[in-house]
């Protein structure tokens, strides 16, 4: 095998392996949130009345839901970069498969699975977000 193959499989291979971190990491980002929702929507009327407990639980999910928000944008900018390099290396070298160059010409990018979870996650983010702004105004204009 040549230095190019070599280096070409190594690249493919660390692509092949981010992407599906990727798609795990969103699964369980997914799952936990859509469990947090039930469990917020399962005790909402238990919950509701004692303000500083909602306050802190709607805080903590919406921090926790920012935070998986800004992993899967980590996590795209690092897939865009990979398969940027994957390009730039097919342009340049010799390989037998062109398989990431001939996407550089078309309309929708090769991630574009990736964006749609990152307004996925972004939309559970502004949801949360919401539901605690929501919250700290009905809970202020009942207190006065």
């Amino acid at each position: 095998m040549k230095k190019e193959e070599k280096e070409y499989n190594q690249i493919i291979s660390l692509y092949d392996n981010e992407m599906s971190r990727f798609w795990t990491r969103f699964n369980i980002f997914i799952g936990f949130e859509i469990a947090i929702l039930i469990g917020i929507f399962s005790i909402i009327r238990t919950i509701f009345h004692i303000v500083v407990l909602t306050r802190i639980i709607l805080l903590f999910v919406t921090i926790i839901s920012l935070l998986f928000f800004l992993i899967i944008i980590r996590s795209l900018c690092v897939n865009l970069k990979i398969v940027k390099i994957l390009i730039n290396y097919e342009e340049k070298n010799i390989v037998e498969y062109r398989i990431f160059s001939t996407y550089k010409k078309e309309k929708f990018p090769l991630v574009i699975n990736g964006v749609l979870a990152m307004i996925i996650s972004g939309m559970f983010f502004a949801f949360f977000l919401l539901m605690f702004i929501y919250f700290e105004f009905s809970k202020f204009c009942i207190e006065f």
